[in-house]
């Protein structure tokens, strides 16, 4: 198939509404539910990861961790619920659900892979940086984690119109695809997915947070919590000019914050670590 016939077919796919999305597990439906209500059911949330031996692990292992744990060991989903809060262990949970094994595209494994070991590192920096400021960081969390669920999904899309055993095209044309298909793939998976406005958002908006439609802080926390993910903040003292990007205006993140959040990195490191599945 020509570069393009598989354009013409993945827009076909993504406008007529026939793209195949993954299905998703029942604890990362529950933890989206969870987002949507006001007060939500934690029995329901223990009941579900208790139920999964790998799960519960995954979660322990996470909850244990330098920085999560706010006091002594816990051993227990029940003693996650209670110590961390019924959100923030649904977005660990989800850490784990959502992992690469979700998607059906075994040429493109390895930049599945990455980018999803991106998206986790960008969702715990969101985590941090929404500490720091104060706002809702389980929320902000799951926006980081779900950034890039459109890069995947078009992926694999390109794996099913390529055949079983197709070899991967080349990184030029699948960056290209990915540049024209991703946000129209994540508009997709919000849609189908009932993700709120504030998780939905950063998965169209993160690459250029001024298209964003007001308010578009939530936007902007995603995209420089990106950038701490890659390496790509500097010291504010020895480059002061970091502060004064768009994306760290909106926040009102200045030098002194920005400080404070780099000295977290280790504990932050520590966490990601923590948190693969």
């Amino acid at each position: 198939m020509t570069s393009n016939d598989i354009t013409d077919r993945l827009r076909e796919r993504l406008e007529g509404g026939t793209l195949s999305l993954p299905v998703l597990p029942e604890v990362a439906v529950k933890v989206i539910e969870a987002f949507n209500q006001e007060d939500p059911d934690p029995a329901v949330m223990v009941k579900l990861i208790t139920r999964d031996p790998v799960l519960s692990a995954h979660l322990l292992k996470a909850a244990n961790s330098p920085a999560l744990r706010t006091a002594a060991q816990i051993a227990t989903v029940q003693q996650a619920v209670a110590r961390l809060g019924m959100r923030m262990v649904g977005v660990t949970a989800l850490s784990a659900c959502l992992g690469p094994k979700l998607f059906r595209a075994p040429a493109y494994a390895s930049f599945i892979d990455g980018m999803w070991q991106d998206s986790l590192a960008t969702a715990v920096w969101a985590r941090e940086i929404a500490r720091t400021l104060r706002r809702n960081s389980e929320v902000a969390f799951l926006a980081g984690l779900l950034h890039q669920i459109g890069q995947p999904i078009v992926l694999q899309a390109i794996q099913d119109l390529d055949g079983k055993g197709a070899v991967a095209r080349g990184p030029t044309e699948v960056l290209a695809l990915l540049e024209e298909f991703e946000p129209l793939a994540s508009a997709r998976v919000a849609s189908a997915w009932l993700l709120p406005p504030p998780i939905a958002l950063p998965m169209l908006y993160w690459h250029d947070f001024l298209l964003a439609p007001e308010p578009r802080d939530g936007v902007a926390l995603v995209a420089v919590a990106q950038r701490f993910a890659v390496g790509q903040v500097p010291d504010p003292e020895l480059a002061p000019e970091i502060c004064n990007r768009l994306e760290f205006l909106e926040l009102e993140l200045d030098r002194a914050k920005v400080g404070a959040l780099l000295a977290q990195t280790g504990t932050v490191h520590a966490l990601i670590e923590a948190m693969r599945a």
